[in-house]
């Protein structure tokens, strides 16, 4: 008996406890941000404003409460809602504003206390001193739309035209009621949504110069009808309101001086589900499917395309409208690509980088073409972002950081992901990575691979994507892998082989190998690539064939080039035989050269294809040959291979003038030396001019019989100088 009492103790006490913590949610609402407080029913309270610390205090009439707060910022932005504090001890919340809003609280159910926070409205001025100044400020302030938009008197007769409002079949109102006691009233309301359509960034209106008004000869007589005007001949074309209106209606778009931008309410992503458990959502949006007889509901299938928008479902979202009998909206189709990382197909966000609105965040989400940062309100994208449902900011804004990035913006990219990481509270492994992208498109290379080796050496689901990264900064830097990336490349180009990162994976396993110094295994994984992986292997194949002929040992270089095992590109295949047969000719294996040079078409020969050969038929002890290709050719390397072509043949005199006509100094003295013509020799100034200058030199007469001393002493000086020059000759042409 006291065991059961016990435990209905126990319950109840643990169900008051219970009661007394209010759980505190949010929504994003378009034009405002709602706060719902889970109260007990019959619980009173109060609020207060403090004006100068931009703050509210909501307060409950009970001790005792606490406040659940923890999950208010994963459903919307600090633009409006900057901070809410709960304060136990007194049974309050305090909310922070993060801009000049107002707050609205009512109950909304006996259980359920509403906040909603919005921009504070404007009051009007009341009208003080003199009655013309008031008049004419208020004439000074309107808002004036057509062909020349702006505020204040119009330049030109009225540009919104109103006489259709008085035409009772475009307004389809009924025989007794009478539409010029309504045009003023719709005239005043349409100025004002158009005017809080341009502050909220929608309009962006494009001046247009309008003509003076010419001097007109008036017969001062005449009387001018009302609708008479001294306009010019040719009258500037007015705004009708009916398209204005059927462009709203049928897009969401607003479009003045021809950029059309997606209106911000349409959207409302934050807005577009108002259950925070997706299964729920998701369940309640199918259950609305079908009416009756089985018929399928185009309004249904849109809004639970719309709420799988806004948990990020971008394919599911696809098929779903596919069911739909309507053609599906083509606003929701290009959402459901970029939530998914893709660029839209369709383009249906164009031009609109330049829009202010939300418009502006989803048109840089969708490309992937360089745009113009001038032309972006970068201020209104990063609202916009702070906007989205925190697990759309997580998705979203690594993309968006990288797309600010590619163009050069790297502050916007910090400042994008500082916004996402204060939401996380702290960075996650997407920051991370979009850090090092950063830091790559700065120049850092070192810390960008630093920071993708890490990642990539982790069990993050960035990984394989870092690996990527990581190894084609280690690529482009020519750096050196450690053997655990390599060992990790193999892995992942194994394990995912047929995912979507299969071929980029395949092609970073052949990097990591070549960077090792693998060159053979990485002929072999290359020569069996993955499915769909054509972009990847071609890039590959330059990249092997570079490394097979540049950085592997003669004996390693021999096997691949003699066993055709090379690869070349489509792309770059005359370039890989001419590097290949270059190395062969150093090498000293002058028929594999030529073998290797055959194998390009007449057609994909160039003037070094042509040199290369004639080189090959020179070593190849073939100068007639190597000539026959060379005539015409009156280019240096041309005429150097022809003066040894002429040399080979024993047409020494040719080929020095050859040499001697090409500036190589060096070369012309060994031929002449070659062909004997000691008197070219002696003009030149090096120790073989002295040498042929003795050579040419007549020998001393003398008459033994009858010598003199000073013939004695003149042939002892020819005698040293003789020695002198020879034994400089012999230092000179020392063969080490």
């Amino acid at each position: 008996m006291i065991r059961a009492l016990l435990i209905g103790l126990i319950a109840v006490f643990s169900t008051a406890a219970k009661a007394q913590e209010i759980t505190v949610r949010s929504g994003e609402h378009g034009s405002f941000t709602r706060l719902v407080f889970d109260i007990p029913a019959g619980l009173a309270w109060s609020s207060k404003t403090a004006p100068d610390q931009n703050r509210i205090t909501v307060e409950f009439e009970r001790s005792g409460l606490s406040f659940d707060v923890s999950k208010v910022f994963q459903r919307i932005a600090r633009t409006r809602v900057a901070d809410i504090k709960p304060i136990a001890a007194e049974s309050s919340v305090l909310i922070d504003l993060g801009c000049a809003c107002e707050a609205e609280l009512f109950l909304a159910s006996a259980v359920m206390l509403v906040a909603d926070i919005k921009p504070a409205r404007i009051k009007e001025p009341v009208a003080t001193g003199d009655p013309e100044l008031t008049d004419l400020a208020k004439s000074l302030s309107a808002v004036n739309l057509g062909d020349g938009p702006g505020i204040g008197p119009a330049a030109q007769a009225a540009p919104f035209s109103t006489e259709f409002l008085l035409d009772e079949s475009v307004l389809g109102l009924p025989d007794e009621e009478k539409p010029a006691e309504r045009a003023e009233h719709l005239t005043s309301d349409i100025l004002r949504d158009v005017a809080q359509a341009a502050n909220s960034g929608l309009l962006n209106a494009t001046v247009q110069q309008i003509a003076p008004a010419q001097d007109a000869a008036v017969d001062e007589g005449a009387v001018l009808k009302p609708s008479e005007t001294l306009d010019p001949p040719e009258p500037q074309p007015q705004v009708s309101l009916q398209d204005i209106q059927k462009q709203m209606d049928t897009d969401g778009r607003v479009s003045i001086g021809g950029l059309a931008c997606v209106a911000d309410q349409e959207l409302n992503i934050g807005g577009w589900s108002e259950e925070e458990d997706v299964a729920l959502a998701l369940a309640n949006g199918r259950a609305d499917l079908f009416q009756e007889f089985d018929r399928v509901s185009p309004k249904a299938i849109t809004g639970l395309a719309r709420t799988m928008l806004h948990f990020g479902m971008g394919a599911e979202t696809r098929a779903i409208l596919a069911i739909s009998p309507d053609e599906p909206p083509a606003l929701l189709v290009a959402l459901s690509h970029i939530v998914d990382g893709e660029p839209d197909p369709e383009k249906f966000f164009g031009r609109q980088i330049e829009c202010a609105g939300r418009a502006g965040l989803w048109a840089i989400l969708a490309t992937r073409e360089r745009f113009d940062p001038t032309k972006v309100d970068q201020n209104a994208v990063a609202r916009s972002f702070e906007e989205l449902p925190l697990h759309l900011r997580e998705t979203l804004g690594p993309q968006l950081a990288k797309r600010y990035s590619d163009i050069g913006e790297t502050s916007a990219a910090q400042d994008i992901l500082r916004r996402l990481e204060r939401s996380l509270g702290g960075p996650n492994d997407k920051t991370v990575f979009a850090q090092a992208e950063i830091a790559l498109a700065e120049g850092d290379h070192e810390k960008a691979h630093k920071e993708f080796v890490n990642l990539a050496d982790s069990t993050s689901r960035q990984a394989p994507d870092a690996l990527i990264a990581a190894l084609e900064i280690t690529q482009e830097q020519h750096a050196e892998v450690t053997d655990d990336l390599v060992d990790l490349s193999a892995a992942f180009a194994s394990e995912l082989e047929n995912a979507q990162q299969g071929p980029k994976l395949w092609q970073a396993h052949i990097r990591a190998l070549l960077a090792s110094g693998q060159t053979n295994q990485a002929i072999e994984v290359f020569l069996d690539p993955p499915e769909n992986a054509e972009r990847e292997k071609r890039v590959s194949a330059d990249e092997v064939a570079r490394a097979a002929i540049s950085d592997t040992s003669d004996a390693v270089f021999l096997e691949l080039a003699l066993g055709r095992l090379i690869p070349t590109s489509e792309t770059d295949q005359v370039r890989i035989v001419h590097d290949t047969a270059e190395r062969l000719l150093s090498l000293g294996i002058a028929d594999q050269a030529l073998s290797e040079l055959r194998r390009l078409t007449n057609a994909q020969a160039t003037p070094d294809t042509i040199l290369l050969k004639a080189r090959a038929m020179l070593d190849l002890g073939q100068p007639t040959e190597a000539e026959i290709l060379l005539i015409g050719r009156q280019d240096h390397d041309a005429k150097r291979l022809r003066a040894k072509a002429r040399a080979a043949m024993g047409d020494y005199t040719h080929a020095s003038a050859l040499f001697a006509e090409i500036g190589e100094t060096a070369m012309q003295e060994k031929i002449a030396r070659m062909a004997g013509a000691w008197s070219d020799l002696s003009a030149s100034h090096t120790e073989l001019s002295q040498a042929a200058a003795l050579i040419s030199k007549p020998p001393v007469s003398v008459d033994e019989s009858a010598i003199t001393l000073a013939q004695a002493q003149n042939l002892s000086r020819e005698s040293a100088s003789a020695r002198e020059i020879l034994r400089d000759l012999l230092a000179s042409t020392e063969i080490d």
